[in-house]
């Protein structure tokens, strides 16, 4: 992955989740796509790791990658003959 793809702030805020790039571009997707920080507290929100290729948080042992992210996918419309081929 480049570096301008590293992940360098995150943040919640309006119902999306918003995460900056190093090279200042910002991924911006509704936060109801990620089930698991929209039911976390704030607190657990906002403990939040950045990885070299990913945004971890780890009260909730969950994480999104920034390719996925940058791709617009969206985990809740998963199909199921994606998900038998990835099980």
């Amino acid at each position: 992955m480049a570096e301008q793809n590293r992940p360098a702030a995150v943040a919640i805020r309006e119902n999306r989740l918003w995460v900056t790039l190093a090279d200042g571009r910002m991924v911006v997707t509704p936060l109801d796509w990620y089930p698991f920080l929209e039911d976390a507290t704030p607190e657990q929100q906002s403990n939040v790791q950045l990885k070299w290729n990913a945004v971890w948080w780890p009260d909730l042992d969950e994480g999104l990658s920034i390719d996925g992210m940058l791709k617009g996918v969206n985990p809740r419309e998963e199909t199921p003959a994606l998900a038998e081929a990835t099980s």
